[in-house]
């Protein structure tokens, strides 16, 4: 968050841009989508909010999109790291050894 701040406001912005732009804007809010429903923030946990809903919020003027954004590539980061196997079968795909 520190660096989000500090050094690069705009990047999770950019990096949705450049996914829909490679990708198509669709498939783009179907992976955040997805994302938010296999992992949901407290919010949709708790039914106070669709995932539909929280996708289109802010929190501290931080898009939820973003943030969505930001944890699937925190999640991927974390399941290709070697010190992380012992807890991949709570994260990682089915189908991956």
């Amino acid at each position: 968050a520190r660096h989000r701040q500090q050094q690069a406001p705009q990047l999770w912005a950019q990096v949705l841009t450049s996914l829909a732009q490679d990708l198509g804007p669709e498939s783009v809010e179907h992976l955040l989508l997805r994302f938010v429903n296999e992992f949901p923030p407290t919010p949709v946990y708790r039914g106070e909010v669709t995932p539909e809903a929280y996708l289109q919020g802010r929190t501290d003027g931080v898009a939820h999109r973003e943030l969505v954004a930001e944890e699937l590539v925190m999640l991927w980061l974390a399941n290709r790291n070697p010190a992380f196997s012992d807890f991949r079968e709570l994260f990682a795909p089915a189908d991956a050894s």
